[in-house]
């Protein structure tokens, strides 16, 4: 009885707590779990790879918030590191696998950032987290800590950090330390499973003599039963022969023994809660709901970390305070499959969301050059590059809002025409060696709608003014409230091709077309 003596406590209601050490001992299992007994779990091991392999192939790119824009930096070696040649042992793949296995399973990720001498990152290494020692401040507030290596003290922006739920002291919490009853039931529930494999699949039980036993015959049986446990491959180890006076009695299961396979599949499902992930997801059953509650409730956090990690630690100051920013290319993951996305794409195109050409890139298909999108009754086509508008039944191109163009305007529409001319320092030059010829360009404004009463007032001042304009000739004339484009057919007879209202919003524009005019000679 001398192994069993322990120390007791007694409560006030008289119940006996006995210490952990010793109740664990004669159990025979641990309450504490390290990183490498989690990973033999089946659920948790299954639950770490599946999600490293989902973000590990998404690439990262790199963006520039500019104003209402966002323009995407292609050419930067980041890029190559976090998506390629790490400039480690290990690739790009690699690494954000070891980064997600250390985010849930250790204290962290870290991952050392080599720096040339322009401090422009040249690669990437990998640190195993139980390589390394965080040294936190005693500030709660200014909070500080420093990394150490192999006796050697980093500054915490020399290391790339991806931490779970982190107090601010550089290490993270694995869900080992928030959750270890969960793990440790499970990993014993595993032990034990072993031990009666171990054991044969024998049941326990005890033997009934008739008469007391010599020590001497204790033992031999002892060892004999001994040897039936301990899956020999001697066929004569497989039985135990027992004399007369002898009687073995089958001990009955334990509730435990009886309810494993439910209590395993139940730790299973708590084990899938620790990662905010669906059961079903493990067990191939999941329908597109659970896809999606496994992709925004389990994936797309871990992303946003990693995110808000790579720009804290791998942009520079000036970077940071220009808008730029590191984010996954997620599309791969709400892709779905091809029905879905098919008809996610049909209403995309039915309210105006992508262009076709839009849709055929997401799909990996070449582009068809079609820059058109539907207004409305599948009639009016629109360019939203040039704001120009087509309507098939009719066959007119007509520009919206012609008569208040910006200088922008009048640029992409001579240029989308052929017209071989670009805005230079407010003024239309010619490229091509064209003469500059007013009559080889084809303008944007639609012809104005001039009353007959209007018409002859003008044609009555322009021939009084302009006696001297040939037909054939164009040139600008304005009065006190427009200024209008006018072309001469013969003298005393005029077309009008354009009318701007002058108004200080159409002044740049008017004046454009005035200096066209005068450079022209017309």
């Amino acid at each position: 009885m001398g192994i069993f003596k322990r120390k007791e406590k007694r409560s006030a209601d008289g119940m006996v707590e006995v210490g952990d050490n010793i109740l664990t001992a004669l159990i025979g299992g641990s309450s504490e779990v390290k990183k490498a007994e989690a990973l033999q779990i089946p659920t948790v091991s299954a639950c770490v790879n599946l999600i490293a392999d989902r973000i590990s192939a998404l690439p990262i790119k790199l963006y520039r918030e500019n104003g209402k824009e966002v323009e995407e930096i292609t050419e930067d070696n980041r890029l190559n590191m976090l998506n390629h040649d790490t400039g480690d042992t290990i690739n790009a793949t690699e690494m954000k696998k070891l980064w997600i296995r250390d985010y849930f399973l250790g204290k962290g990720s870290y991952t050392y950032i080599e720096r040339n001498l322009f401090n422009e990152p040249t690669g990437l290494l990998y640190v195993d987290e139980t390589r390394l020692a965080v040294a936190p401040g005693v500030d709660p507030i200014h909070k500080t800590y420093s990394i150490q290596v192999n006796g050697r003290v980093y500054f915490p922006y020399q290391f790339l950090k991806i931490l779970r739920n982190s107090k601010g002291f550089g290490t993270g919490t694995s869900i080992i330390s928030e959750d270890p009853l969960a793990l440790a039931i499970y990993y014993n529930t595993m032990k034990f499973e072993n031990a009666t494999i171990r054991k044969g699949g024998n049941k326990k039980g005890y033997i009934l003599a008739k008469n007391k036993l010599t020590q001497d015959a204790m033992d031999k049986v002892k060892e004999a039963w001994r040897k039936l446990y301990s899956n020999s491959y001697d066929t004569k180890d497989n039985a135990v022969v027992l004399n007369d006076g002898l009687d073995f009695k089958e001990s009955s299961s334990t509730s435990v023994e009886l309810q494993l396979n439910e209590n395993k599949r139940t730790n299973a499902d708590e084990i899938c809660k620790l990662f905010c992930m669906p059961a079903d997801v493990l067990n191939g059953k999941a329908d597109e709901h659970m896809i999606s509650q496994f992709v925004q409730n389990c994936l797309m956090p871990l992303i946003n970390t990693i995110e808000s990690a790579l720009d804290t630690d791998l942009l520079t100051e000036a970077e940071k305070a220009g808008h730029y920013y590191f984010a996954f290319d997620t599309s791969e993951l709400t892709r779905g499959d091809f029905a879905s996305r098919m008809n996610a794409y049909a209403v995309a195109l039915q309210n105006k969301i992508y262009q076709l050409d839009e849709i055929r890139e997401m799909e990996d298909k070449p582009p068809l050059g079609f820059n058109f999108i539907k207004l409305g009754l599948d009639a009016v086509l629109v360019d939203p590059k040039t704001r120009e508008i087509y309507t098939p039944n009719t066959g007119k191109l007509e520009k919206m809002n012609a008569e208040h163009l910006t200088e922008e305007d009048i640029c992409d529409i001579l240029e989308s025409r052929g017209n071989p001319y670009h805005d230079d320092k407010g003024r239309f030059t010619s490229a091509g060696g064209a003469g500059g010829k007013m009559s080889s360009v084809s303008l944007p404004l639609k012809p104005p709608k001039i009353s007959f009463k209007e018409r002859i007032r003008l044609s009555h001042e322009i021939a009084t003014d302009y006696p001297q304009k040939k037909p054939g000739d164009k040139f600008g004339y304005e009065n006190r409230n427009h200024f209008y484009i006018v072309k001469v057919h013969e003298f005393g007879s005029y077309s009008f091709e354009a009318r701007l209202v002058l108004s200080d919003k159409n002044k740049p524009y008017i004046d454009i077309l005035r200096k066209e005019l005068s450079k022209n000679g017309k």
